[in-house]
């Protein structure tokens, strides 16, 4: 019933990016011009030069999608069968990243992983590519999950695997050999400004960046999109010439690119997304999609947290304390007051400690589906003996357990040993056991929603500040404090 609208077909791409990888002419890119221009001149010199570039940007402003489009230029301007196009998406961590290159490039993997060797296997393997005609480009995408994986291990290693990581884009991957050949990253803007900081040898790489769009700039996106469905002969069948020709937009009114822009923040990966299911909700109910329509349709909140757990972060229990104590340490900072909560830090990497209105608590985080009683032998002790917090020791009067497991058709019994429960219950006057669900977007999906705001990768999920107040409340609910 699209038909209705005068569109042949639903225009709006919806999904990962990836998805355009098996045909990249499918995909084009609205706006961003210069950058697209930068890349067509990066393509175009490739035959006697190599490239590396990096697409820097908040969250959903379509650094994949670029990464892509260059593998699209390289193939229209050097044959599709010409291209030799390696994509990694997320690596862990260097070993990772390195191993799924040798994947891609078909280099068979070792037992015993060497950083040395792996680097040298790539490097001939793509030398052999190149010396047998083809143009090779490697794309690494979400660089900032290798970078956050790598801050979350022990103090003393994170310099050094640093060090690594910035080596391997720098100094090996990008310097694979001296033609036709092209590395491509995505990175979040954040994420990349603290390593150039740090790293200046990462300033060489050229950069394009990406931003959210203006209020005015949305409405040419829409109505862009719109035009690659447009069908003259189902708009004069459904007799709307002279709505199309006063309202290019139509469906949408003016009103309802105000209310996008608003929700959006003009996150580009929003706006698609919202408008794709605007057009499939409102095709059998509404003759036009304003305001009203898309605030009864879309639940912005829900929308964007099934985001996150299901694509920007998904979940690994390694990310658990990680995301609780940047949201707890926040909430501390800029909200403390009106809760009675002062964040004082971290215990040690699962415990954290907080003066909950003059008591202090220690909030213990474990990402475990069945906890013994080793598991929380350290938080016991902390208990009956005080902790450390830097040079100083200071007592326990409250502790929380906060389990983070998939309750889906999970018993109480089976989350928990039987002399782990009674260490609970002898200790059930200070410490309180509270069950996260992995699987919810109300509980683990609100926590690391709020994570990517307060980290300015989630523009748009919170718009006021009533509205982060709210937010926060639910929070200090959710991990027991209040």
């Amino acid at each position: 019933m699209l038909e209705r609208y005068g569109l042949s077909f639903n225009p709006f791409p919806r999904g990962e990016a990836e998805q355009y990888r098996g045909d990249p002419d499918r995909l084009d890119i609205i706006l961003f011009d210069a950058e697209k221009e930068k890349l067509r001149s990066f393509a175009k010199e490739l035959d006697k030069t190599v490239a590396s570039f990096a697409v820097v940007g908040p969250w959903g402003t379509g650094k994949s999608l670029f990464l892509i489009y260059f593998y699209k230029l390289l193939r229209n301007m050097y044959g599709a069968d010409k291209v030799y196009f390696v994509y990694v998406k997320a690596p862990s961590n260097v070993e990772d990243m390195l191993t799924r290159i040798c994947s891609e490039l078909k280099i068979p993997i070792p037992k015993k992983f060497s950083y040395n060797d792996v680097v040298e296997a790539i490097r001939q393997r793509v030398k052999e590519l190149v010396e047998s005609g083809y143009i090779v480009y490697i794309a690494v995408d979400q660089l900032e999950e290798t970078y956050r994986n790598i801050m979350q291990l022990e103090e003393r290693l994170v310099p050094n695997l640093v060090a690594q990581l910035v080596e391997t884009i720098r100094g090996k991957l990008s310097a694979m050999v001296d033609k036709r050949y092209a590395l491509g990253i995505a990175v979040i803007d954040t994420v990349w400004q603290e390593l150039t900081t740090r790293w200046q040898s990462l300033a060489g790489i050229d950069t394009l960046r990406l931003r959210t769009l203006e209020q005015e700039e949305i409405g040419i996106f829409v109505m862009r999109y719109l035009e690659k469905a447009r069908s003259q002969e189902i708009i004069k069948e459904q007799g709307l010439e002279e709505v199309v020709r006063n309202n290019p937009l139509h469906p949408f009114t003016d009103d309802a690119i105000a209310e996008l822009y608003k929700m959006s923040r003009g996150v580009q990966r929003n706006i698609c997304s919202w408008a794709y299911d605007l057009l499939e909700k409102s095709k059998d109910k509404f003759d036009k999609i304003d305001s009203f329509v898309i605030r009864l349709l879309i639940d912005k909140k829900a929308y964007l947290r099934q985001r996150v757990v299901e694509e920007i972060l998904p979940y690994h229990p390694m990310r658990v304390p990680m995301v609780v104590r940047e949201v707890l340490s926040y909430i501390g900072l800029q909200h403390g007051s009106k809760y009675g909560i002062m964040w004082i830090g971290p215990i040690d990497k699962n415990t954290f400690l907080l003066n909950v209105k003059g008591k202090n608590t220690a909030l213990f985080c474990i990402a475990k589906q069945h906890i013994d009683l080793d598991d929380i032998e350290p938080l016991l002790r902390y208990l009956q003996e005080g902790a450390a917090i830097g040079n100083e020791k200071v007592s326990i009067d409250n502790a929380i357990m906060l389990q983070v497991v998939s309750r889906q058709g999970v018993s109480y019994s089976k989350l928990i040993g039987t002399q782990a429960n009674l260490q609970l219950a002898k200790f059930s006057a200070r410490l309180r056991h509270k069950i996260l669900d992995k699987d919810s977007l109300e509980e683990w999906g609100r926590l690391t929603a709020f994570y990517l705001y307060i980290k300015r990768e989630l523009m748009g999920y919170i718009t006021s500040d009533s509205d982060e107040d709210a937010e926060v409340r639910e929070i200090i609910k959710l991990v027991g404090l209040l």
